[in-house]
C-alpha cells in the first residue's frame, strides 16, 4: 500500500504540472495594433497582419501541444484511477485484518483463542487416555477373566478327584437323616459358579425350607463334618450348639438319641449342647436317658444363674 500511494503521489504531480501548459494563452490583436499605430501610421496594421499569422501557427503548435498533453493527462489519470482501485481493495483487506486487531494493537481473541484451544487440547488428550485406558482394561478384563475361568476349571478337576471323599460325606449325612428322619431323601453336592463366592456347597433334607428344619439341617451337617473318616482330620476337634433344636418333639428325641447311642465320637474331640430341660421332661423313660444325665457338664436356673449375676440383653 505505501509502494502504491509513493507511485501515485508522483503522478498526480506529474498530471498536475501538465495543467498550467495545457492553458491557451490570450493575446488581444487589436491592443497591439493601436499600440503600433501611434508608434507609426500605417505600421501597427502590417505588424497586426503579420502577428495574426504568428499568433494562428502558434495556435496550431499550441493545440498540438495541448492534444499530446491531454493523451498523457488521460494516460496518467487512467493510471491513477487503476492505482486508486488497487489501493481501494487494499484497504478493504486492510481494515479486515487490522479489524480483530485492539488499541494496542494487539489481536482482540488472540488469548481467549489461545486458551480455548489449549482447553480442547487437554480434553482431546485426556479422552484418548480414556480410551486407551478403557481399551487396555478392556484387555486385563478379558485376561481376568480367562484365568478366573482357567482356575474355576482347575477348582473343578480338584472337586471331581475328591468324588471318593464327597461320597463319604454324603454317605455319614445319608446315615444321620435316616435314623433322625426315618428315609434317606437326602443329598450333598459341591460345585463350582460364576458367582463371587466361587463355590456352591448344597445340602438337602427332607422337607426342608422351614425354620426349624433348616436349623435341623445344620445339625446333621455339622454332626457329619466332625464324624465322617475324611473331615474329622482337618475339624478342630470342638463343636458347640446352642440351642439348636428348634424342631418338633420327635426329631428332638431321634437327634439325641444319635448322638448318645451312635455318634463315633473320638477321644480328642468335644461336642457341647445347650438344651431346655423342659424340653425332654417326657423323655425320662427312654433307655438314652440316663446317658445323657451322665453327660450334664453343667445345669443353670434363675436360683443358679450362667456367670452368677443377673444380666439382662440389650435391645
Amino acid at each position: 500500500m505505501g509502494e502504491l500511494r509513493g507511485r501515485k503521489e508522483v503522478l498526480v504531480r506529474r498530471s498536475a504540472s501538465l495543467a498550467p501548459i495545457a492553458v491557451e494563452p490570450s493575446i488581444d490583436t487589436d491592443e497591439i495594433r493601436d499600440f503600433y499605430d501611434q508608434l507609426r501610421a500605417g505600421l501597427g496594421t502590417s505588424i497586426a497582419r503579420e502577428l495574426t499569422e504568428v499568433i494562428s501557427f502558434k495556435s496550431k503548435i499550441e493545440q498540438f501541444q495541448r492534444h499530446l498533453l491531454n493523451e498523457k493527462s488521460k494516460v496518467l489519470d487512467v493510471e491513477i484511477r487503476d492505482l486508486n482501485k488497487q489501493l481501494a481493495e487494499f484497504d478493504r483487506r486492510y481494515g479486515k485484518l487490522v479489524a480483530v486487531l485492539d488499541q494496542n494493537g494487539q489481536l482482540r481473541n488472540l488469548r481467549q483463542t489461545y486458551a480455548s484451544f489449549q482447553a480442547k487440547s487437554d480434553e482431546l488428550g485426556q479422552l484418548k487416555s480414556f480410551f486407551s485406558r478403557y481399551d487396555q482394561l478392556l484387555i486385563d478384563r478379558q485376561i481376568k477373566k480367562s484365568e478366573i475361568e482357567a482356575e474355576r476349571l482347575s477348582l473343578q478337576a480338584s472337586i471331581s478327584n475328591a468324588a471318593d471323599r464327597l461320597r463319604s460325606f454324603e454317605r455319614t449325612i445319608l446315615a444321620i437323616h435316616q435314623f433322625v428322619q426315618g428315609s434317606r431323601k437326602a443329598s450333598f453336592e459341591v460345585r463350582t459358579t460364576n458367582k463371587k463366592h466361587v463355590v456352591d456347597i448344597v445340602l438337602r433334607i427332607d422337607d426342608d425350607g422351614s425354620h426349624s428344619v433348616e436349623r435341623e439341617k445344620v445339625f446333621i451337617d455339622d454332626i457329619a463334618l466332625m464324624l465322617n473318616d475324611f473331615t474329622r482330620v482337618r475339624h478342630p476337634g470342638l463343636l458347640v450348639h446352642d440351642n439348636i433344636f428348634d424342631v418338633d418333639d420327635d426329631t428332638l428325641q431321634r437327634s439325641l438319641e444319635f448322638l448318645l447311642t451312635r455318634a463315633a465320637f473320638e477321644d480328642d474331640q468335644q461336642y457341647i449342647l445347650t438344651l431346655n430341660v423342659d424340653r425332654i421332661e417326657h423323655c425320662r423313660q427312654e433307655v438314652w436317658y440316663y446317658e445323657l444325665e451322665q453327660s450334664v457338664i453343667a445345669s443353670f436356673t434363675k436360683s443358679n444363674r450362667f456367670l452368677k449375676r443377673h444380666y439382662q440383653e440389650l435391645g
